[in-house]
């Protein structure tokens, strides 16, 4: 799972540079990795299959990735810091 994790962090934000100051497909990757049914969302999912002491872990770097992804789209204009923590 964690090479599942660093995969996507590092599709993420190549798609993101590779779209920069396009705000149309921006919008898309960002609902692609972070929406409802993102790939960061189905990884959070997929945690039950872990054992118990893996989970607190897992949760961390499934958030730090998100954290990542989410600076990158506001360096890029795509999101406002605000629009996110809301």
């Amino acid at each position: 799972m964690r090479e599942r994790l660093k995969e996507l962090e590092a599709s993420a934000i190549k798609e993101i540079e590779a779209a920069s100051g396009n705000k149309e497909a921006l919008e898309a990757i960002r609902i692609r990795y972070l929406g409802r049914k993102g790939a960061l969302t189905e990884l959070f999912k997929k945690m039950d299959e872990l054992p118990q002491g893996a989970r607190p872990e897992m949760g961390r770097l499934i958030n730090e990735v998100k954290n990542n992804i989410i600076a990158a789209l506001e360096e890029c204009g795509a999101i406002e810091a605000c629009a996110v923590e809301a």
